[in-house]
């Protein structure tokens, strides 16, 4: 009995001494620079820090400000979690692993990028990209990669049953912060390989920031993310997305339109309006359901000396059973322009618009297979400028003719990469009723039209910078020009003006104009 009680008083001390060896040194370890050694083998690729780190129990880890810094020739990532508790299996840690077990965290803070090849100085796009601190700016793509590092200098990091709290979330360009959470699973060893299996992203409605602009001050995002596993080198490029299957929900308000100068920096955009995006991804191929909705009301647009105010809609959907995915898109409104510096004031009630990709595999490239643009019904009050520009290319007294306006009118425009087409299906101003297309392939524009003006038929063909007008022509004589330009020559054909009544509605003060009907 006394043996028994000897032995079992021996283990009890061992264990004690134990559990205060392991607190003791394990605490040792964490408040020193052993750990960081370890890990930041090649800080210029990864780096792990931490403010302050303890444990009181084997394996179980609480850590605060952990930050993880990451390159590789492509990429750029950082992560900074406010405080976090890691359950770790030690053994792992002798094969040079690092095994999360479980993780809970809170205030998680992700930014990644993708380097530039050769940026300009003053490239807003990358001034807007995430500062990742101890990496150079802009971030630039080596000419040569870099030789990979042998694999046994690398430490692996499988992470399992994360869930973590997020405040930021900063991808290339786009900022977005508020109250976030992450759940998933995943491994990485840096330049070697990644899976993760499953992960779910949930973002409540925060701000979206591009660059110094708030755009949505209600953005959120739902995205369950699965990443089959794939060797890193074997993947380059937009080869990435082949093992990435995921679902993607995007909403929010659209309050701040400036950040389109980012992307077309002489485009001067403002307005409002909402975004409402639904992506199904398929080992890098978008899937059936996928859809976008955006929606400018009001929209205000300002290009080289080119003012709009409208109103305008855009839809995109991949449907079941085919590989294209297709844009449609409807807007209307007020269109301030000038000919020969004389303002011109285009009302346009309704435009159509579709645009087809070429494919819906993403990782094989999406490039535009054609887009068009149908005009119902647009009108210019004052015609008068058009006139006096006239008066400059036409013989005779046929500008006299033609009236003062409104021109009214319709037409479609057709763009594939090789070739463009405008048809003017139907135009009206004063007396004159007109119909013609142009036709570029590239080389340069060529156009017939021919019009009704007080019981003439009258033709125009500019082809190779000259404009010749023809005041006598017969009826086939536009016929005759479409088959001479191998066009259809059914495009010759008159096609009636639909009946509308055009009128501005303004809206009360401080909205814009809409279109009427």
């Amino acid at each position: 009995m006394r043996l028994r009680t000897r032995i079992a008083g021996g283990l009890g001390l061992a264990l004690v001494a134990a559990a205060l060896l392991y607190v003791g040194l394990g605490n040792l370890i964490l408040s020193t620079d052993v750990v960081r050694g370890l890990t930041n083998v090649a800080p210029e690729e990864l780096t792990v820090d931490y403010g302050r780190a303890w444990t009181v129990w084997p394996g179980r880890v609480h850590l605060e400000d952990l930050t993880v810094r990451f390159q590789d020739h492509n990429v750029q990532f950082y992560l900074q979690l406010d405080e976090a508790r890691v359950d770790l299996s030690l053994w792992s840690l002798t094969r040079k692993k690092f095994h999360a077990t479980r993780v809970r965290a809170t205030g998680a803070s992700w930014r990644m990028l993708v380097k530039a090849d050769a940026p300009d100085a003053d490239d807003a796009r990358l001034e807007a990209y995430p500062a990742i601190p101890g990496f150079a700016r802009p971030p630039v793509r080596a000419a040569v990669a870099p030789p990979l590092p042998a694999p046994d200098l690398l430490w692996t990091v499988q992470v399992d049953d994360v869930d973590a709290t997020v405040r930021e979330v900063w991808v290339m360009e786009f900022a977005w912060q508020g109250t976030g959470r992450v759940q998933g699973a995943f491994e990485l060893q840096p330049l070697r390989h990644l899976w993760v299996r499953p992960a779910l992203l949930t973002l409540e409605p925060g701000t979206l920031s591009l660059g110094q602009t708030k755009v949505s001050t209600d953005f959120s995002m739902r995205a369950d993310v699965d990443v089959a596993p794939y060797d890193i080198e074997t993947h380059p490029d937009l080869q990435v997305l082949r093992p990435i299957s995921a679902s993607v929900q995007l909403e929010g308000s659209l309050d701040d339109l400036s950040f389109a100068r980012l992307y077309l920096p002489n485009l001067e955009l403002a307005g409002r309006g909402s975004l409402d995006v639904d992506v199904r991804l398929l080992s890098g191929k978008l899937g059936p359901a996928t859809s976008l909705l955006v929606k400018l009301d009001p929209v205000k647009a300002r290009q080289d000396g080119l003012n709009v105010v409208g109103v305008a809609t855009v839809r995109a959907a991949l449907a079941p059973g085919t590989s294209q995915p297709t844009f449609t898109g409807e807007a209307g409104g007020l269109v301030h322009a000038e000919l020969e510096e004389k303002p011109v004031r285009l009302l346009l009630n309704q435009v159509e618009l579709d645009l087809v990709l070429s494919s819906h595999d993403l990782v094989q490239g999406v490039a535009l297979e054609w887009a068009s643009a149908h005009v119902i019904a647009a009108m210019v009050e004052d015609a008068r400028p058009i006139r006096a520009a006239a008066a400059k290319r036409m013989p005779l007294l046929l500008p006299e003719l033609l009236g003062d306006g409104p021109l009214i009118f319709s037409g479609t425009a057709w763009h594939t990469p090789a070739q463009t087409l405008v048809q003017l299906t139907d135009a009206r101003l004063g007396a004159a009723r007109l119909r013609g297309v142009a036709f570029t392939d590239g080389v340069g524009w060529r156009a017939a039209g021919a019009g009704h003006v007080a019981g003439l038929t009258i033709g125009a063909r500019f082809e190779a910078g000259e404009l010749d007008v023809r005041p006598f022509v017969g009826s086939q004589w536009l016929h005759q020009e479409f088959e001479r330009m191998k066009l259809d020559p059914n495009l010759a054909e008159p096609s009636p003006l639909a009946a509308f009544n055009l009128r501005w509605e303004p809206t009360p003060a401080g909205g814009a104009a809409r279109p009427g009907s």
